[in-house]
């Protein structure tokens, strides 16, 4: 009861809970919930990797997102409070409208995600699980660094893959090998990761920054996706000042990203500001920005 604010990520969800419960209702102060950090899975797109190969089949990834259920996720790990999304841009970006048009969307339907499997050639086994003639039997590794939320993620969704058909091995990884870039860019299967969020992010899935041995595997597109009409967009982005147009070819990355279901997308980490009663100033930012960019304006009485 003696901070005035608490900035960076020195407060975690759950307590960010606690205080609009118990701190909020006595009106001892306010709390802010916004988006940060952006949480994905990269299926593995490179042939030599992939395993089943038909993971570069836009088809099959696009079953997988529609067998993802995002509201258990919310309810599990957010109390249903998560910010879910189908993109790196945050909801609280002043042109987010125009993305989430523009954005190909992947709510939980299994009819939807059996009739895509079916389409790129998969049908149901004896066992339920899907089987495709050439490809065999749906079987691929899953994957989470070891945390409590990453393995509570991991469980709701390799529980709800295996029910709509998808035979998915879990496994968790020590937290030292996230410093092994090799070893996640050649996974063979699906990885849950995190990491920024924001336009530049989504940028950062064109091809010339694809992770690679002469580039000693770094770069945020682990999974090998490609696609020349976004390395266009995203290359003009790049080098583009105007801010209309700048919004355009964000637009326009979105739309090919979901479109192809470029990864399965799932939602923000919160970040939490609380501040007292007494202190005015203190709003929700971008993922790119800090809660204490107009610092000078604040005023505490």
């Amino acid at each position: 009861g003696v901070a005035h604010v608490n900035i960076d990520d020195s407060l975690r969800f759950q307590q960010g809970l606690i205080l609009k419960r118990e701190w909020v209702s006595r009106g001892d102060g306010s709390v802010l919930v916004y988006p940060t950090l952006w949480r994905w899975t990269v299926p593995q797109l490179r042939p030599q990797f992939a395993n089943p190969l038909s993971l570069t089949d836009p088809r099959v990834r696009k079953a997988l997102s529609h067998a993802v259920d995002r509201e258990a996720l919310n309810g599990a790990i957010f109390e249903g409070d998560g910010i879910m999304t189908e993109t790196p841009v945050a909801p609280n970006a002043d042109y987010f409208g125009e993305v989430d048009r523009a954005s190909t969307k992947y709510p939980y339907d299994l009819r939807r995600s059996e009739q895509l499997m079916n389409e790129a050639g998969y049908s149901r086994g004896s066992d339920g699980t899907f089987i495709h003639p050439t490809f065999g039997r749906f079987a691929t590794d899953f994957a989470v660094f070891a945390s409590p939320q990453n393995e509570t993620e991991m469980a709701i969704m390799g529980d709800g893959w295996r029910r709509a058909g998808f035979d998915v091995k879990e496994s968790v990884w020590a937290g030292n090998l996230a410093q092994d870039n090799a070893a996640r860019n050649m996974q063979t299967g699906l990885f849950t990761t995190g990491g920024n969020s924001g336009e530049a992010t989504l940028a950062s899935h064109r091809s010339a920054e694809l992770p690679r041995p002469e580039n000693r595997w770094l770069g945020t597109n682990r999974g090998g996706w490609t696609n020349p009409d976004f390395d266009r967009a995203a290359d003009a982005y790049a080098v583009t000042l105007d801010r209309a147009e700048r919004i355009r070819l964000v637009v326009r990355m979105a739309q090919i990203f979901t479109e192809d279901s470029a990864v399965i997308s799932l939602y923000f980490n919160p970040a939490i500001t609380a501040f007292a009663t007494g202190l005015t100033g203190p709003k929700p930012v971008v993922p790119e920005g800090e809660v204490t960019w107009d610092v000078e304006t604040w005023e505490f009485r």
